[in-house]
């Protein structure tokens, strides 16, 4: 799953040295953690995927998402206002997808950039 592989990325650059990075953080940080996501189903999922990568957690989906992840759906207020910049966004997103070339380190870019 890309997004998976994304986080896995993310920890690897964002969080060098052995291998562990990310995971050398105390447990509480861990547990304490939250991801903030739409109302939306599939990415929610995704997010959860992102959160395996990067945490380099076992198991489905399901609980990681159950127990990392919270919904917010005020999240979405005010798109209409952002259009222009979606659709930039999604462009460059379809243009790095098709490219056919190994994306990951464009898409990490990318979003790294836009954030």
């Amino acid at each position: 799953m890309q997004a998976e592989e994304l986080g896995r990325f993310f920890r690897y650059n964002m969080y060098p040295g052995e291998g562990t990075g990310l995971l050398r953080l105390h447990s509480t940080y861990r547990h304490d953690l939250k991801i903030y996501s739409s109302d939306e189903g599939r990415v929610q999922m995704s997010v959860a995927a992102f959160a395996k990568g990067l945490l380099d957690l076992e198991g489905q989906l399901t609980p990681i998402m159950v127990s990392l992840v919270s919904k917010d759906s005020s999240m979405l207020d005010g798109l209409d206002t952002a259009s222009i910049e979606m659709e930039a966004a999604k462009a460059k997103l379809n243009e790095i997808v098709t490219s056919g070339k190994k994306m990951i380190n464009e898409l990490l870019l990318f979003i790294i950039i836009k954030s």
